[in-house]
């Protein structure tokens, strides 16, 4: 974990410089005076929206393990993903699943699961919305070259899934050679986690709640954007709302790449780098990427510290992820 750290805090202090390099403070606080602070409510009224709706979307994954009710999943969802941006290197990933493995009859393997499907759907939106927005305006080659990368990663975790629901005792008869060579109780733990891992893919053999994940994730990433946008009204920049999936499309693989707790670093470069698209000077990119950086985490902050109360489960424990759910 100490190596994780030091490696993302390396790399978002690279961000941070390339961030802050030829920026007059002075002017990025005045801009910021000029600004229509009525929009921040919408703004931060659909950032607790696509809150809801990640929920629900785990939700509906989750659904062929065991249903559980919103009252119960989303305070989980909520520090869940406040874990994601306190963790360095994404490691907070594992705490949700973590967490439904304690409140309900969810295997970690099959939480751990059911995240990766989340994940392979946001990239798919993604990438449907880099497609988009290409065909609206010239970007620069780099950046399509990052987008066929992540559609090169998203094959092959699609085709390694396939393969885990096809061939499920193929894998652990792979590791033979492997887990043999361990005590036996150590062995069978590693047996049972990959198949409660596989069982976790059960939504993918029921068509309508695939579908349902499906037009989640397209309401969540669209709402998403209709935020970016809000903000621009809020900044006064005149853009419109191919300009705010642009903006909200590099952010998020911004924050893809391994960071710093916070994506601290990163956020503000890839906000600056999109914006620089559009002709926006440095200085106001900066100044917007900090509000559009400060709202998205203040909210998540808010309602994870709203969230603790109702799991009833202490905030070192969960860092600790000791006893790590049923498998």
């Amino acid at each position: 974990m100490m190596k994780k750290l030091v490696v993302g805090i390396m790399i978002s202090a690279g961000f941070i410089y390339l961030s802050i390099r030829g920026i007059e403070l002075d002017e990025m606080w005045v801009s910021l005076k000029d600004t229509r602070y009525g929009f921040l409510f919408p703004a931060a009224l659909i950032v607790f929206f696509v809150q809801v709706l990640r929920s629900i979307r785990w939700g509906v994954i989750l659904s062929p393990i065991e249903k559980i009710d919103q009252k119960t999943l989303f305070p989980i969802t909520c520090i869940g993903f406040m874990a994601i941006i306190l963790a360095p290197m994404r490691t907070g990933e594992i705490v949700r699943p973590y967490l439904v493995s304690l409140k309900r009859a969810v295997p970690m393997g099959s939480g751990i699961a059911t995240v990766l499907i989340e994940r392979v759907m946001d990239v798919l939106m993604l990438l449907a919305f880099l497609f988009f927005v290409l065909l609206q305006a010239p970007l620069p080659s780099w950046l399509i070259k990052g987008g066929n990368i992540l559609l090169a990663i998203l094959l092959f975790v699609l085709t390694l899934i396939v393969i885990l629901i096809i061939r499920p005792r193929a894998i652990v008869k792979t590791l033979f050679p492997i887990t043999s060579r361990l005590p036996q109780r150590i062995c069978v733990r590693i047996e049972r986690f990959i198949l409660n891992f596989i069982n976790g893919f059960a939504v993918i053999s029921d068509m309508k709640k695939l579908f349902q994940v499906f037009s989640l994730s397209f309401l969540i990433w669209i709402f998403s954007a209709f935020a970016v946008y809000a903000l621009f009204s809020f900044y006064n920049l005149h853009l419109g709302f191919t300009e705010a999936l642009t903006v909200m499309v590099i952010t998020a693989l911004g924050i893809s790449i391994p960071s710093a707790p916070g994506f601290l670093g990163n956020f503000q470069f890839a906000c600056i780098v999109a914006l620089s698209l559009w002709g926006v000077s440095k200085t106001n990119a900066l100044a917007f990427a900090m509000v559009y950086y400060f709202l998205g985490i203040g909210i998540i902050a808010f309602l994870s510290l709203l969230s603790l109360p109702f799991i009833d489960i202490p905030m070192r424990q969960i860092f600790s992820l000791r006893n790590l759910g049923r498998d």
